[in-house]
């Protein structure tokens, strides 16, 4: 009788620990692959006259506005490449934002929203942009995204109910405010922009520079310009040939806007 006792309950004990052992696994591989992802980009900047840093790096004042920067409680900036393309300098890196809010309560317990950004930072002293911020509207955004070889739902942060997590709100506290391009409904159907000063952006998205834009433009990015700074980012943590297509689509993007009448440089 006790042989049996003591036989079930060291099974029920081997059960209980399964799940757990399960979820140790999966987490020491997802560590691996990240520090084999960052080992690939850190090997290729090397290989290509650029920099690489794994820890925080001093933003421009000027950056330091954009919203995507200033998400969240806790944030982290990691995973650094930094280079030179036609002498405007660039930086792509990673963002992640943590929040624990008393008002995203469920059944009584508290839970953390996390979440993760790669960006695309150009930087070029001859320009001059207005400051706005610019993305896709809801219905517009992509509904699933590419990782570790599987389709997975893909986050929309703009509904999560809490604001610092919410880049429209946080570019709106730092004074932000919605702004209408009569002349082209189709761009404000298809794009939610805001800017601090509404005549210097809608003085700057004339008919031919937002046209230039939709033709140009990735489903699932956010833009954001101020002064000599331009940052587009997208929701993920991207691989190396993820970094290198951002930075390849935000130049695309960025001389789209600086190349046609009434540039800002």
């Amino acid at each position: 009788m006790s042989n049996s006792r003591s036989g079930n309950s060291s099974g029920n004990i081997l059960f209980a620990i399964i799940p757990f052992l399960i979820m140790a696994a999966v987490f020491v591989y997802v560590l691996h692959l990240d520090k084999k992802r960052k080992k690939e980009i850190n090997d290729f900047c090397t290989r290509n006259g650029m920099t690489y840093q794994d820890k925080v790096i001093s933003l421009p004042s000027a950056a330091q506005q954009f919203a995507i920067v200033n998400l969240g409680g806790k944030r982290t900036i990691s995973s650094v490449m930094a280079g030179t393309r036609n002498n405007i300098k660039f930086y792509i890196f990673e963002v992640s934002s943590e929040q624990l809010n008393d008002s995203h309560i469920s059944r009584g317990k508290a839970h953390n929203a996390c979440l993760a950004h790669t960006v695309c930072l150009i930087i070029n002293i001859k320009t001059r942009f207005p400051s706005f911020y610019l993305r896709d509207t809801n219905d517009k955004l992509p509904k699933t995204f590419h990782f570790l070889g599987m389709d997975m739902p893909a986050p929309n942060y703009y509904n999560l109910g809490i604001d610092i997590l919410n880049p429209d709100k946080i570019y709106e506290k730092k004074g932000g405010k919605d702004i209408e391009l009569t002349d082209n409904p189709d761009f404000c159907n298809d794009f939610i922009l805001k800017g601090r000063n509404e005549e210097n952006v809608y003085n700057y998205f004339t008919l031919e520079r937002t046209n230039a834009f939709m033709d140009n433009h990735q489903p699932g990015y956010q833009y954001e310009a101020n002064e000599d700074c331009f940052m587009v980012s997208k929701p993920y943590i991207l691989d190396l040939d993820g970094r290198l297509d951002l930075l390849k689509k935000s130049m695309i993007i960025y001389n789209s806007l600086i190349s046609t009448p009434n540039n800002p440089t």
